[in-house]
């Protein structure tokens, strides 16, 4: 900017100048795709996101810095509530050029854009592109979403028409769209496409809305769009944002300038050329009971690209509830019915609950016992002696799911009719409360006045025979019995009225019949009464004397009327006297626990080792197990009480159907699954406070095919798994209900990282391995025609020799229904002496990656080449403990023979090494199990080893010698002085620019050579070459980097001033040129007179 003309006149020059070129490049041409909805979501949702640009300044300045570019940025990401589930993230990218780059690098890996956009905008070649790709399973892989994410390897032009009208844009942006409890339910629109606005505007009609009625004063909408191409400087008052006609504006937005290359979704004010902004939706923009909308985009000269729109409204979800109501059993007094309620969401949107059944049990029906996975019930007094039994299920019931059945257990206190009512409730809008209520009317008998009945204990005359637990009597035994206890006591005792009646007035000794069937039934007998009395569980009657003492209701039987069965399932026990049977009891035998018996890989029948409650859950370490998403099968069973497994378990769905409701003889399993670090002392859980280890571990758990009977072993049930992470699974399996006598198992209350979490039950399974590593790597600038970089296998782009470079390395599961799976919780362990009992062995090291240099990816035979090293300051991060999964990237160099040594000739050519082509390669040795005591030692790479995968793992590039060519100049004292700056390598034959690289800037450092000056610029003023007088030689700007853009760039030097003539040998540095930009040697000449004209062409060319 000269002196003496105001501040603000640059800015507005460019923004003149800008229009112009606009104008002048011909007449707009339509975007290629219009913006419409690309899908929807309807829940407790919300979006948050982040951006970055590529660009490294604004438009504002007099120089090419708006048209100058950097290979890789990265942002973070904010704004994902803990507890929040991931249901989308996009990513949009863009860039100015007539070629589309739909292949980048995000967040380490390769993205390929599946919707692919292009607009010709303004036509005379002035192109963009635009791509877009789901990154959902890479956002959801983070343990927590609110991370650093980085983004390269997208191609943008920079040069002209772009770069002349300051139009040149490259950047990306991440949409994230998440559930989350304490959202309003909303219904969520994403609008998608790659629309152009210019000197006009358009209007977006959106619709399907259903917004509350009355619209309660905390419930709001959002909206954010992703635009691009914006300018700050060029908005005259015409750059609206409108939502049902009224401007969206906040402190980063004013009115009039909506598209500034500012992003309020991450608060960033330079984000040059990028726009991603949300506003909240209140009162003031939406109506109650609102099902259409607008939104205006307005722009007057700025150019702005349209990719995405983001609205969420409030929405009345329809979650529609329905309740069923079912009776396993006759009513009888003294005996024990079921009522199964089920809750069913036959609607079109999720219930968010929580949901709450109210069962009203009438006066008379007395409440036993409830039960049902994920209930949780209490009971009061009700009008009119009622009992109101209350159960509450938190979470989530999607649309088409039933909860899982809540089981109610109720005895008759006398004869009469009863009719059970129950409703349900939840806190998503329901139109249909037509289902929300299920009764059940029947009629209770009893079964005599005079009769004989089981009982838990000894009864005294008198006392009335109750079943409920809490009432006062004696108690009628109805079960449950625990399988080969052998502790449990049955009582035979005289009823008369109700009450426990004396049988006589002296002992009295009777002859009673006892007869058993047992369903499932695998010839295993039962034991009551007294030793060597076994019943069949066939139903035969067997004979033994009971005595009742004299003026007593209940008769002891021999041996104590101990009771003893080794197997689970349903008993009908009977008694008989003088032919005739005097009373049955149903009941359940259950077991103590489920165990598992046995993991095994299912290729080649090897078990898991160690890892029960027996082994202190302890496992052999460095050993692994499988790979991460290899199949296994777990086999488990019911533990009875003598430590040997039931031998029915498993046949109750087949034996008893039609006995029991459907509901109680599911064998419901639930596993509960989290990671653990096995080498700690105690064994302890890996999880956090906010279950997001949790999540990852439940995420990648896939269970092909449920727990099932095996039909060659008594009572053991298998199931196919595979889970796609690596470390160690534990996990703890249990029964949600057994028969209606409740959950069997389990982790009790003990949740997240809580040691009381790992139980008898609990499993660790492990290790599981990396099927592969993925190297990917940021190239500093792209591949040149005459580099000769091949198609196949192509390499990502160049480096220098001893140019650092960054990269990354992602251990990977094998792929999850053809999708690749990289995993979370791998733990790269150091080498070090204290980590024996993890993973070194005899001095071998496992379980630590280790980078080489490969000929090509699917080549594992040749040998590694030698010029690849990591920084040694910043090797691949490890694992300093359990809760540690770091990120493996860091920066490595290639160095070629015989590179360019700074301050030689430009013509020094010869010995260069030709460009070499070169793949990141990890490695890491890991230590397989091959049986009960022998092992093999694998290697995991990032190498191409399957070839049916088609894959390529690691990353290429194409290293070359440069160096910084400064060429010899001469002027007029009396003039500034241009030095035109060229980055080159060499092609093998000769030096050439690399016009493929705008990243990298030189400084104004300028170094004479010693003894190279001549009369101002020698300490002498001889004119002989002699000793340097280092303040004369300045450049112009002040330090300033110079960008190369295209590889070619301008240095100025300062004239000396009338009459100072002479020359000097420099070499230039400074900016991020490091080493592998070596600069010639320059020779530089003032007080050489020639045309004036020619000066001005070449200060200013």
């Amino acid at each position: 900017m000269k002196p003496g003309y105001p501040a603000q006149w640059p800015a507005l020059f460019l923004g003149l100048l800008l229009g112009l070129t606009l104008l002048l490049a011909g007449p707009a041409a339509r975007a290629d795709t219009t913006v419409q909805q690309y899908t929807s979501f309807r829940g407790q949702v919300n979006f948050t996101g982040t951006e970055a640009t590529m660009r490294t300044a604004g438009n504002n300045s007099y120089s090419n810095s708006a048209c100058s570019i950097t290979g890789s940025v990265s942002a973070k990401l904010s704004g994902v509530p803990t507890g929040a589930t991931i249901l989308s993230a996009r990513l949009y990218w863009v860039g100015s050029g007539n070629t589309a780059d739909n292949n980048v690098t995000f967040d380490g890996v390769s993205v390929y854009a599946g919707r692919q956009y292009t607009s010709g905008t303004v036509g005379n070649g002035m192109n963009y592109f635009s791509g877009a790709a789901d990154v959902t399973a890479r956002v959801r892989s983070k343990l927590n979403p609110n991370t650093t994410y980085t983004f390269s390897g997208l191609s943008i032009d920079n040069g002209n028409p772009w770069c002349g009208s300051q139009a040149v844009v490259g950047g990306f942006a991440l949409l994230v769209v998440y559930s989350h409890p304490d959202e309003p339910f909303r219904l969520l629109n994403v609008y998608e496409g790659f629309q152009y606005f210019q000197n006009s505007g358009f209007i977006i009609n959106l619709g399907n809305f259903n917004v509350p009625n009355p619209l309660p004063s905390n419930v709001t909408g959002r909206i954010g769009h992703i635009t691009w191409e914006g300018d700050a400087t060029l908005s005259q008052g015409g750059e609206n944002l409108l939502f049902n006609g009224k401007e969206l504006t906040d402190s980063m937005n004013p009115a009039g300038n909506q598209f500034n290359s500012a992003s309020n979704i991450s608060g960033d004010y330079s984000s040059y050329g990028i726009d991603f902004d949300a506003y909240t939706l209140n009162a003031n923009f939406i109506s109650p009971g609102q099902n259409t909308a607008t939104t205006t985009y307005r722009s007057g000269q700025d150019l702005v690209l349209l990719s995405a729109e983001i609205v969420a409204m409030p929405f009345v979800g329809n979650g529609d509830l329905a309740l069923s109501m079912t009776r396993t059993g006759d009513l009888r007094v003294g005996s024990t019915a079921y009522y199964t309620l089920n809750v069913s969401n036959v609607g079109t949107d999720v219930e968010t609950g929580p949901i709450t059944v109210t069962d009203t049990l009438p006066s008379g029906l007395k409440l036993v016992s409830t039960s049902g996975s994920g209930w949780s019930c209490s009971s009061a007094a009700g009008s009119n002696g009622a009992t109101l039994v209350t159960c509450t299920r938190a979470g989530q019931l999607a649309a088409g799911d039933r909860a899982n059945a809540l089981t109610i257990t109720v005895t008759p206190s006398a004869t009469g009719t009863y009719t059970n009512s129950a409703t349900v409730a939840g806190m998503t809008g329901d139109g249909n409360t037509g289902n929300n209520t299920a009764t059940n009317t029947s009629s209770a008998t009893d079964p005599g006045s005079s009769a004989v009945v089981f009982t838990t204990e000894v009864c005294k005359s008198g006392d009335p025979i109750v079943t409920a637990p809490g009432d006062a009597g004696c108690h009628r035994f109805i079960g449950p019995v625990t399988a080969a206890a052998g502790t449990t006591k049955i009582y035979v005792t005289s009823v008369a009225g109700g009450r426990a009646s004396a049988v006589s007035s002296s002992d009295y000794t009777l002859n009673i019949g006892l007869a058993a069937t047992c369903q499932p039934y695998s010839n295993v007998a039962l034991t009551y009464a007294q030793a060597g009395l076994g019943l069949d569980c066939k139903g035969s009657w067997k004979y033994v004397n009971v005595t009742v003492p004299a003026n007593q209701p209940t008769g002891t039987l021999p041996n104590g009327s101990a009771f003893f069965y080794a197997d689970v399932g349903r008993i009908s026990l009977s008694l008989s006297y003088q032919g005739t049977v005097m009373g049955t009891v149903d009941f359940i035998s259950r077991p103590t626990d489920i165990r598992f018996q046995t993991v095994f890989r299912n290729a080649d029948g090897v078990a898991d080792l160690l890892g029960t409650g027996g082994d202190s859950w302890k496992k052999p370490s460095p050993t692994a197990f499988a790979k991460a998403g290899e199949p296994f099968t777990m086999r488990l069973g019911a533990l009875m009480a003598d430590n040997n497994y039931a031998p029915s378990f498993g046949k109750e769905p087949t034996a008893l159907k039609g006995v029991l409701a459907d509901n109680l003889i599911e064998l419901n399993f639930k596993l509960d699954l989290f990671a653990a670090d096995p080498l700690a002392s105690p064994v302890l859980p890996v999880a956090d406070s906010d279950g997001a280890i949790d999540k990852l571990v439940a995420a990648a758990f896939v269970l092909d095919q449920g727990f099932t009977p095996n039909t060659g072993i008594a009572g053991a049930l298998d199931a196919k798994a595979r889970w796609f992470e690596g470390g160690y699974l534990a996990v703890t399996p249990y029964l949600s209900d057994y028969l209606g006598t409740g959950v069997v198992g389990g982790p009790g209350k003990a949740v997240k990282a809580d040691p009381a979490r790992i139980v008898s039950a609990t499993r660790v399974i492990g290790h599981f391995y990396p099927d592969h590593f993925e190297s990917r790597v940021v190239a500093p600038f792209a591949c040149t025609p005459d580099m000769a970089c091949p198609t196949d296998f192509a390499p990502v782009g160049a480096v220098y020799s001893n140019q650092p470079f960054n990269f990354t390395v992602t251990p990977y599961a094998l792929p999850r229904d053809g999708a690749e799976q990289p995993l979370s919780l791998f733990r790269n362990l150091a080498g070090l002496a204290s980590n024996a009992n993890a993973n070194v062995v005899n001095g071998v090291v496992y379980r630590n990656v280790g980078m080489t240099a490969a000929v090509k990816p699917n080549d594992i035979t040749s040998s590694p080449l030698t010029g690849f090293a990591v920084d040694p300051a910043n090797p691949l991060q490890t694992s300093g403990g359990p809760y540690e999964f770091p990120a493996m990237t860091t920066n490595g160099t290639y160095a070629l023979g015989n590179p360019f040594v700074a301050g030689s000739s430009a013509a020094a050519t010869g010995g260069r090494v030709a460009p070499t082509l070169f793949y990141l390669r990890a490695n890491m040795r890991e230590r397989l199990s091959t049986g009960p005591t022998t092992t093999k030692d694998i290697f995991v790479t990032s190498a191409t080893l399957d070839t049916a995968r088609a894959a390529q793992y690691e990353d290429g590039l194409m290293a070359v010698s440069g160096r910084l060519f400064v060429p010899n100049a001469f002027g007029s004292e009396l003039l500034n002085l241009p030095l035109n700056l060229a980055e080159q390598y060499w092609n093998g034959k000769t030096w050439v620019t690399t016009a493929t690289d705008s990243a990298t800037t030189t400084g104004d450092k300028l170094v004479p050579v010693t003894n190279s000056c001549t009369r101002f610029f020698a300490d002498s003023k001889s004119a002989t070459p002699s000793a340097c007088n280092t303040g004369a030689v300045t450049a112009l700007g002040g330090g300033v980097a110079i960008p190369l853009n295209n590889g070619v760039g301008r240095l100025g030097l300062k004239s000396p001033g009338r009459t100072n003539i002479g020359a000097f040998d420099l070499t230039v540095g400074g900016g991020n040129a490091g080493i592998w930009l070596p600069s010639t040697r320059a020779r530089v000449t003032f007080g050489v007179y020639r045309n004036p004209l020619i000066y001005l062409r070449e200060i200013y060319r």
